[in-house]
């Protein structure tokens, strides 16, 4: 019971502080861009991510100790970063954008993650595609569930995984993460919060890369393949690319879910079939 009112607390906080921003922010400026309104995505997610890990922690310092404690860090990175890119146009907002990935990556492995020579590429790549798939539906409001409806379905699936799994502390941070994506698709679908919405997105995803690294690092028990296909997961949102699917905003978010569905399934199910006895 006190797990489950400490969840309940951590997730409140998030949400409702995430919820906050992006409400407030959206109602002070519905007369402004869209572009302006979409800058706010990204410290709505990533500041309500740090109150959920605050109370589940508390405040880690400023150089953590711990591997697993430096995604608080790594999203007030984000939300310093992917703010200004989400308000750019896509030639200036792609350095920003690089930047955040290359910090994020280096904040998170350290000396701590090991073999840094796999993790350094293998979180840096997952950013940039992820980053890459999402374009169309980031640049265009109406393909908002076509982003972050993959992204909901991914860290849902993590969070089933390394919960029972793995590690309680990623798990936890993947919960506030699906809490975070759970809150931009409430976002997204009120139109005059939908630009701050999906300016969230990305944010979101390159903290979905830090924390599955973090995942696949303190695994001890489970394939490999279960990680790689969850990674993989997120870029069902590629689906934004496909031609003519850009203008039925619905069946694209369909075909990018069920992309995403058919690769957390095998994960989820590879992981159930070698998970360790709990005997």
């Amino acid at each position: 019971m006190d797990f489950a009112i400490l969840m309940a607390k951590g997730i409140a906080a998030a949400v409702g502080l995430g919820l906050v921003l992006i409400v407030t922010g959206s109602l002070l400026l519905r007369k402004k861009t869209p572009a302006l309104r979409a800058g706010l995505g990204a410290p709505g997610a990533m500041l309500g991510f740090v109150a959920g890990s605050l109370v589940f922690w508390g405040w880690p310092g400023i150089w953590p100790a711990e591997a697993w404690q430096m995604p608080v860090i790594d999203a007030i990175a984000a939300a310093v970063l992917v703010t200004p890119a989400a308000m750019m146009r896509r030639i200036w907002r792609w350095p920003l954008l690089v930047v955040g990935l290359c910090i994020i990556t280096a904040l998170t492995v350290r000396e701590k993650l090991t073999p840094r020579e796999l993790f350094i590429p293998a979180m840096a790549g997952a950013m940039a595609l992820y980053l890459l798939a999402l374009q169309p539906a980031v640049r265009v409001a109406r393909l908002w569930l076509t982003a972050i409806g993959p992204l909901f379905l991914s860290t849902f699936g993590a969070v089933l995984v390394v919960m029972l799994y793995v590690d309680q502390n990623s798990g936890r941070m993947l919960i506030l993460l699906c809490a975070m994506s759970g809150m931009l698709i409430g976002s997204g679908a009120i139109p005059p919060l939908r630009d701050a919405g999906r300016g969230g997105i990305e944010a979101t995803a390159l903290l979905y890369a830090a924390v599955l690294a973090l995942a696949a690092f303190y695994n001890y028990a489970l394939p490999n393949p279960v990680f790689i296909l969850l990674a993989i997961a997120p870029l069902g949102s590629v689906a934004g690319w496909i031609p003519g699917l850009n203008k039925r905003p619905w069946i694209s978010a369909v075909v990018a879910m069920i992309i995403t569905l058919a690769i957390v399934a095998p994960a989820i199910w590879i992981a159930v079939k070698n998970a360790p006895s709990f005997e």
